[in-house]
């Protein structure tokens, strides 16, 4: 047997005592050579025999032993090597090198450590920053664990440009929007600017108001544009996608004259209108079957030259398809092929479902056909679609043989079933979940907040229960978050079920989440609509003894609630003790008040409220006038009735309220401009009266009083003959003019009997 001999040792320590002296420029050629055939374990043994002899090592070497940790997910080791070669060296990473380490660490705090002692080292001449990219991904970590002190520390780091600071902090205002938790896009954002980390510029303040349209607060915004146009040195100049975000918060909100409002301030100061902000309004109507105005504005666009997108017509075409408009919608789909504009999937999936509905199942397939003619490739989506509508149309075999060469993930479902609850198609999202386990899906955390939040919006509170039941006792380790029990403590107290919305936020603490602003906001506000005070009082308490900061909402719940039942003393008291020096008191808070001390008939008191915040610049709104004026009214003290309806009449809130009426009437006079001849005439009761009108309209348990809202919009193009045959009232235009002829002609009793004769027919 033939015997090998040995294998020489080719360790560096051998070659060193052999008499072999590598030079540091051979050492970097083999470790580029190893990096390149990924032989990473190598890397780092050969670096450790360099290590041991002492060897210097230069930026190359470093910054390839650096990768090798990283690609290894050896964070610990990469960190540990790199910040000692900062100390021992002066070796620094470079950019992409500190990016991968900073995103590597799950544990933000050992992120922020290692970031820290980077920026500590580094000087104008050596070391890499990061990229804005990994600042805004660390501030992210830190705010969703609501720890927003050290994402503004982060912020703080950024010694770079402010456009840089303001574009990382908009990101980050940006991506919280996006991923459904505006809260903390605001708390980042307030927290950075009191703390002077952040000086935002429009790009921000943008972002910050599709976070306010998001959580409702869409009025808030007019108290923004108006400061900031008041800060002329900051040279705010207000563009299209500003208040397209703007008019889109109140659309989805339902508040079309708002949103026409705030259109017609943009072209007015000069903004033109781009193909975002036509697309908005052109959704808005087709989805309310307004069609003629829809293709109006379409008209409209194309006529100042700005080209409609995709987007364009497939809101056009999902409204036409939605009514059931099925001619016009293959009209305007031909015409948009005609274009030479690529469609996409959406498109045929409108077009699908909307002849599904009609039950033409083959023009559906039909559909499909064309669609994988023209290289547009189904997904889920498509074959969903078609398979809701066979089943509809009982065909239920066929539906059942598309299902079985379909595949689809957890991630496709939850994004299916958001798309259905998006739509308000709560049926399908409900069958489409419940079919899963069958297709071998298990549901995750983004599928159960989806459906539980679904399921509370629509008052099914039991099927919510018994879904968050599920994620609780689900075996993958899905992790509840404070937004997931926020929407089933917010159902359970719509529903009235406030024993069990209060035994769900007494466990929060028990299971390691903390209560957040909007937790404490929707118990406190639900308890004091039921008369707890005591309560709502020791959730107060609580939530401040934790260092939470009651937002002007959630002490306008107690004060209206306390005022509401003549309880002004305790209304008070919450606003002296507990609010003054936190927050300051709004227009809602005032009025509040004044209702309180008016129910009581206390008007000397309700008078010394009114009076004492217009000291301070804070009015009353436009209930708040109204609750003072029909007090005095009812005490007989008609002149200063007259003197606060005058105040009223020329308050802003008050204007933009009453202009809504006629905001979309053309060439029509002004219902305020009628209501200030009254006044002027002394005729306090009948402007009383066309108010209470008005306040019907928009106010009505909180919501608007749609009938009446109706009858103010078919005030038009109503003859004078027909007010008595018929029982509705002619348009304000119309009416203030047959008044006003009245009145100059000296005829004031027929006036005032036209003038009754109309108020009668309004709805008490």
């Amino acid at each position: 047997m033939k015997l090998h001999p040995p294998r020489p040792s080719f360790s560096l320590q051998s070659l060193l005592k052999s008499g072999f002296s590598p030079t540091l420029t051979s050492f970097e050629t083999f470790l580029r050579y190893l990096h390149r055939r990924h032989k990473l374990t190598t890397i780092l043994h050969l670096y450790s025999q360099l290590d041991s002899n002492k060897l210097p090592i230069n930026h190359t070497i470093h910054s390839i032993v650096s990768r090798a940790f990283l690609n290894l997910n050896r964070y610990e080791d990469a960190a540990n090597f790199i910040t000692a070669q900062i100390s021992k060296s002066s070796l620094f990473p470079n950019t992409r090198t500190l990016d991968s380490l900073i995103r590597g660490f799950t544990d933000p705090d050992k992120a922020l450590s290692i970031l820290s002692d980077c920026l500590r080292h580094r000087n104008h001449r050596h070391g890499a920053f990061p990229s804005p990219s990994s600042f805004s991904s660390l501030i992210h970590r830190f705010v969703a664990r609501g720890e927003m002190e050290k994402a503004v520390e982060v912020l703080e780091m950024m010694t770079t440009t402010s456009e840089e600071v303001n574009f990382v902090s908009s990101a980050v205002v940006s991506g919280f929007c996006k991923i459904g938790k505006p809260e903390l896009a605001l708390g980042f954002f307030e927290t950075a600017v009191k703390s002077e980390a952040l000086s935002p510029s429009v790009v921000t303040y943008t972002t910050i108001v599709t976070a306010l349209c998001q959580l409702g607060r869409v009025d808030e915004v007019k108290g923004l544009v108006r400061r900031l146009e008041g800060e002329e040195e900051e040279g705010f100049e207000f563009d299209c996608v500003f208040y397209s975000n703007w008019i889109h918060g109140y659309l989805r909100g339902g508040a079309l004259m708002d949103a026409l409002i705030q259109d017609r301030e943009m072209v007015e100061k000069g903004i033109n209108r781009d193909v975002v902000s036509y697309s908005i309004l052109i959704d808005w109507f087709s989805r309310k079957g307004r069609f003629e105005k829809a293709f109006g504005l379409l008209g409209k666009m194309m006529k100042e030259g700005i080209e409609p997108s995709l987007i364009t017509f497939t809101a056009l075409l999902r409204g036409l398809c939605k009514r059931g408009k099925l001619e016009e919608a293959f009209r305007l789909f031909d015409s948009v092929l005609s274009m030479g504009m690529d469609v996409d999937e959406f498109v045929y999936v409108t077009l699908i479902d909307g002849v599904c509905r009609k039950g033409d199942l083959n023009r559906a397939f039909a559909l499909l056909g064309d669609m994988e003619e023209r290289g547009v490739k189904p997904s889920v989506l498509t074959y969903n679609t078609l398979i809701n509508g066979l089943c509809r149309a009982g065909r239920v075999s066929e539906a059942d043989e598309i299902s079985k060469g379909v595949l689809g993930d957890v991630v496709t479902y939850s994004t299916l079933l958001d798309t259905f609850l998006l739509i308000g198609a709560y049926g399908e999202a409900h069958v489409l979940y419940r079919a899963m386990p069958e297709m071998e899906l298990t549901p995750d955390a983004a599928t159960y907040s989806t459906m539980i939040e679904g399921c509370c919006k629509t008052g099914q509170i039991e099927e919510a229960l018994e879904l968050f039941d599920e994620l609780r006792k689900s075996s993958r380790g899905i992790i509840l978050n404070i937004i997931t029990y926020n929407s089933l403590i917010n159902g359970l107290c719509q529903q009235g079920c406030l024993v069990e919305a209060l035994r769900l936020f007494d466990s929060l603490e028990k299971i390691g989440l903390v209560p957040s602003h909007v937790s404490y906001g929707v118990l406190i506000d639900s308890l004091c609509k039921e008369g707890l005070f005591l309560d709502a009082e020791k959730y107060l308490d609580a939530m401040m003894s934790k260092g939470l900061v009651p937002n002007i909402l959630i002490y306008n719940s107690m004060i209206d609630g306390y005022c509401k039942l003549g309880r002004t003393e305790e209304a008070v008291n919450v606003l002296t003790r507990k609010m003054m020096g936190r927050v300051t008191p709004d227009a809602f808070t005032v009025s509040s008040l004044i209702k309180g001390y008016s129910k009581k008939g206390d008007m000397e008191e309700a008078l010394r409220v009114f009076a004492e915040f217009k000291g301070k610049k804070v009015s009353a709104d436009f209930l708040g006038f109204l609750y003072l004026i029909k007090g005095l009214c009812t005490k007989g003290r008609m002149e200063e009735a007259r003197s606060v309806l005058r105040e009223m009449l020329v308050s802003e809130p008050v204007i933009e309220l009453i202009n809504r009426v006629d905001a979309e009437l053309v060439e029509s006079e002004s219902v305020r401009g009628f209501l200030v001849e009254l006044c002027e005439q002394g005729r306090v009761s009948q402007a009383v009266k066309i108010l209470d009108e008005i306040s019907s309209t928009f106010y009505l348990s909180g919501k608007k009083n749609l009938d009446s809202y109706q009858r103010l919009q078919s005030f038009n193009d109503v003859g004078e003959k027909e007010v008595e045959k018929e029982g509705y009232v002619n348009g304000f235009q119309s009416l203030h003019s047959t008044v006003s002829s009245l009145c100059s002609n000296g005829k004031l009793k027929q006036a005032n009997e036209f003038v009754m004769s109309v108020l009668s027919c309004m709805p008490k």
